[in-house]
């Protein structure tokens, strides 16, 4: 009986800790990302008003 509850407790604390770090990782990795994104994209749209507005006059 020893036996198999050693076992689920190994199993239950090498499963839980990896998950919740492979969790934080890719969260903060993917907050940068889309920051950079939304900055490239106002960079863009700044960019593309400032052609349009060129080519306008």
């Amino acid at each position: 009986m020893t036996k198999p509850k050693a076992k689920h407790n190994e199993s239950l604390i090498d499963i839980s800790p990896p998950p919740i770090k492979s969790n934080h990782k890719p969260i903060s990795n993917q907050g940068s990302v889309y920051f950079l994104l939304a900055f490239l994209a106002l960079r863009l749209s700044l960019n593309f008003t400032s052609i349009f507005r060129k080519f306008s006059l």
